[in-house]
């Protein structure tokens, strides 16, 4: 039997599968299953390989003495999960998801109940891709620091310890799991990001080949997530849930309040080099892909959710508001065929 369960098959579920296994007997709940086999896992400087004692579908069977699960999986399929593995979660385990975004800790507490231990992260440990489906992924980078918050605030130390022991990263107890959904890092950057392509798509037409994606950033790209990310700071203070510090800012994360120091340092990142544009075929060549994770999660639930948060706390999500507006609005034109970019 398994003591850690990593419930998603995604980029994220292979590498923790591959780190978590190398140490500890895991199992892989995934809905698209392969043969168990070693999985390789790829940093600059280091090569970790582990194999998962179990890789199916089947809850039950993967939940079988659990002590830990770990969901990697995107928000939207938070619910799902939580339905499909309440019935068979052990008394004592632990539930965390990894990070706890998108409502994910109310989720947990109507689903599982309030008897469970369950906590969330404000990041993902690793910004990582598979480059073969159960057998290697590829980490461009490890966090320093992993913020933890439980449901039942007085548990978080014992749950950041227990995160830090299975990844041998540095953990903080933050206040309170809406840290993770206020991180302009988790609800803010890709939609900029994407809001980019789209003013490239309607500047030049359809691209002759998938572009960098993150390369396409600009300075104005830089003032709106700088902006947005000082919405999401007031929303934090009004809210009285955590400090504004715990959401991660912007300048903090990325050593810069400049727009242009901030451009050039978000061009830089391998982790983000890596990100395809998320662009689908189109008649001579390609464009936006609006059912893309950094439309479908980040926007319509991660960003949106923040943006409820601040409403509730009567904070004012003007940045955050507009940009969603705008890619609904872009999605809706491309759909019906509106946009003619300019030549």
């Amino acid at each position: 039997m398994a003591e850690i369960v990593v419930c998603g098959g995604g980029h994220l579920g292979h590498a923790l599968a591959a780190v978590l296994s190398a140490q500890h007997p895991t199992a892989l709940l995934t809905g698209r299953p392969f043969a168990a086999g070693l999985i390789v896992a790829r940093t600059r400087t280091l090569v970790v390989a582990g194999m998962p004692e179990l890789v199916t579908s089947d809850a039950e069977l993967a939940l079988q003495g659990a002590h830990v699960v770990l969901i990697a999986a995107p928000c939207y399929a938070h619910s799902g999960l939580l339905l499909q593995i309440a019935p068979f979660v052990p008394r004592d385990a632990w539930v965390g998801a990894l990070p706890a975004v998108g409502w994910f800790h109310e989720k947990a507490q109507q689903i599982l109940g309030r008897t469970k231990r369950v906590f969330g992260t404000r990041e993902a440990p690793y910004n990582c891709r598979v480059v073969q489906r159960g057998a290697i992924v590829d980490i461009f980078g490890v966090v320093p620091k992993i913020g933890v918050a439980a449901v039942v605030s007085g548990e978080a130390p014992a749950a950041a310890n227990l995160l830090a022991d299975l990844l041998a990263i540095p953990t903080e107890v933050v206040s309170h799991p809406i840290a993770a959904m206020l991180r302009p890092v988790n609800v803010a950057l890709h939609p900029v990001g994407f809001e980019r392509l789209i003013r490239a798509a309607l500047e030049c037409g359809p691209f002759a080949r998938p572009p960098a994606f993150y390369g396409m950033w600009d300075d104005r790209s830089s003032c709106r997530y700088l902006a947005i990310g000082e919405e999401l700071a007031d929303v934090a203070a009004a809210s009285r849930l955590c400090h504004p510090n715990e959401i991660d800012p912007v300048p903090r994360h990325y050593g810069t309040s400049n727009p242009a120091e901030l451009t050039a340092r978000i061009r830089s990142l391998d982790g983000l080099k890596a990100i395809g544009a998320p662009v689908i075929p189109a008649d001579s060549g390609y464009m936006p892909d609006f059912e893309s994770r950094f439309v479908v999660e980040d926007a319509y639930v991660g960003l949106a959710a923040a943006i409820d948060i601040g409403q509730r706390a009567n904070v004012p999500t003007t940045g955050m508001s507009e940009l969603l507006k705008e890619i609904m609005h872009h999605e809706a034109a491309f759909a019906r065929g509106a946009h003619a970019p300019r030549r």
